[in-house]
């Protein structure tokens, strides 16, 4: 279902951004996570119905969209990105390793604000963070696909035959 909604969005946002319409869907997804991240788990430690296993459902629910919307936006640009012959390295190293170091340290942080009195909802400025690194990159991110699939195949596709 994330799939289908961010290329509808990227279809929609290409109009206005061209090429830049995966990075352009980036921004969006990552403003509402760094925003609404810390805003529901507030709410859902606030809530009298914190037990409500509906409730936490619904709000994980909002949170993995925003995330679908990143990653399916992600994975299209880092392909486009790098030259064939090492793309699925480059892609599968960077991708291991930040994933490794963010997903290893998380829940040891998260850990230490609740229990250092911040409260549930400072385990949200986690994903603040991240989004606010992640923006970095995408800003970072070449804004050209790389054309050297076009010349190794002997035809380029803007070709005017």
């Amino acid at each position: 279902m994330g799939g289908w909604c961010v290329d509808t969005i990227h279809s929609l946002s290409s109009k206005y951004c061209g090429y830049n319409g995966y990075k352009c869907v980036m921004y969006v997804s990552l403003v509402a996570g760094a925003i609404l991240a810390p805003v529901l788990l507030g709410a859902l430690s606030r809530s009298p119905y914190g037990d409500n296993v509906v409730l936490a459902f619904g709000l994980q629910s909002i949170c993995g969209i925003i995330l679908a919307f990143f990653n399916g936006a992600m994975l299209p640009l880092l392909i486009t990105i790098f030259p064939r012959r090492i793309r699925l390295t480059s892609i599968a190293l960077g991708y291991n390793i930040a994933l490794s170091i963010c997903g290893g340290f998380s829940p040891a942080l998260a850990t230490y604000l609740v229990n250092s009195s911040h409260g549930t909802s400072s385990v949200g400025l986690i994903v603040t963070v991240l989004s606010i690194f992640s923006g970095i990159g995408v800003y970072l991110a070449p804004t050209e696909r790389y054309k050297e699939d076009e010349e190794e195949d002997g035809f380029e596709l803007n070709s005017e035959a």
